[in-house]
């Protein structure tokens, strides 16, 4: 393969490993108030019992 070839070969490796590396540091940086997070879980409680009282 001419040199060409690995120097591609090798960018794109690099440009694949440097994405995948960003997106794992970034994937943590969830920062929801915590006011909206109760409204969630109240939301999510409501609509389980709702499920379950329909289920019966």
């Amino acid at each position: 393969m001419p040199v060409i070839g690995w120097v591609f070969l090798l960018a794109s490796l690099g440009l694949v490993i440097g994405s995948l590396l960003i997106l794992r540091k970034s994937a943590s940086k969830m920062h929801i108030p915590k006011d909206k997070l109760d409204n969630i879980r109240k939301r999510k409680a409501k609509l389980e019992a709702q499920e379950k009282a329909d289920e019966d």
